[in-house]
């Protein structure tokens, strides 16, 4: 199975809670081409980069479906916002209290009998995208090369003459 396909199959809550963050890893390693010298270094780097970028979409996925379970019995966060929320939720990475208000208000301006634990089902929400997230980024960066491989070899020092002649 590809690395984007065991992604785009994330379309449940089931197989959500079901996914393994060094899954997702390991199929981007089996995809990598192997590198030896510092150009091919460079050219995996940058495709495991572009490996992060399929997460981020799954993950707006993986909220919208939190977001659905979370508030199955809400009506004060409409479908819409939802979604707005869904789609943004990787800005909010780092800035989850701005998420905690804006959701209370939302759910105020929508009827919330208590507004404050309808922002908290939302954080609780994005909390477990976000740190599912974080895990798989870490997983597929993990993988990335050191400087060292980076880097190339330093050259051999030019042979002197007097290295060249055996003196005794």
């Amino acid at each position: 199975m590809s690395s984007r396909r065991y992604l785009d199959q994330i379309y449940s809550l089931q197989r959500l809670e079901a996914i393994e963050p060094g899954d997702y890893a390991r199929l981007v390693a089996d995809e990598l081409p192997p590198a030896t010298t510092p150009a091919e270094h460079e050219v995996r780097d940058a495709q495991i980069v572009a490996a992060l970028e399929p997460i981020d979409a799954m993950i707006a996925r993986a909220m919208r479906l939190r977001l659905d379970h979370a508030l199955a019995a809400d009506t004060s966060i409409p479908p819409p916002t939802r979604n707005v929320f869904a789609t943004t939720i990787v800005s909010y990475a780092g800035r989850l209290p701005l998420l905690q208000q804006r959701a209370h208000d939302v759910a105020a301006r929508g009827g919330a009998k208590v507004p404050g634990e309808v922002a908290n089902l939302v954080i609780a929400a994005a909390s477990a995208v976000l740190e599912l997230r974080d895990a798989m980024r870490a997983a597929v960066l993990a993988m990335s090369s050191t400087p060292e491989q980076r880097k190339e070899p330093e050259p051999e020092p030019e042979k002197t003459f007097a290295d060249m002649i055996e003196i005794d």
